[in-house]
């Protein structure tokens, strides 16, 4: 994808620019997230569980809880990354700022 400026002056342009955005996403195998009449791919997260430790001690259940326990932080930590990274409608946040693109467009 060229890096140029690209000067788009009536909507046809505009139309054609779409065109192509959806065309490159498509390519990029990420058109789902830019395609606004598809229902919401994001859903909330849910909180993994934490493994609950036997009441038996013996080795065998120790090696078994490690593991799960392992497993568990390993997931609680793409959790909250997400978590962090779901602090914007991605969505809204990409309507607005096409809203706003088009009404400094309008004004010019």
């Amino acid at each position: 994808m060229s890096s140029e400026t690209v000067h788009l002056s009536v909507s046809e342009d505009w139309k054609l620019w779409y065109k192509h955005m959806l065309e490159y996403a498509k390519n990029k195998k990420v058109s789902d997230f830019i395609n606004l009449d598809k229902p919401d791919i994001f859903s909330e997260l849910e909180e993994p569980l934490k493994p609950e430790c036997s009441e038996e001690a013996t080795v065998k259940i120790k090696i078994v809880y490690d593991i799960k326990i392992t497993a568990w932080k390993i997931k609680y930590m793409k959790y909250e990354k997400m978590n962090e990274a779901e602090q914007f409608n991605l969505k809204k946040d990409f309507l607005n700022m096409n809203l706003a693109i088009d009404a400094d467009y309008v004004q010019a």
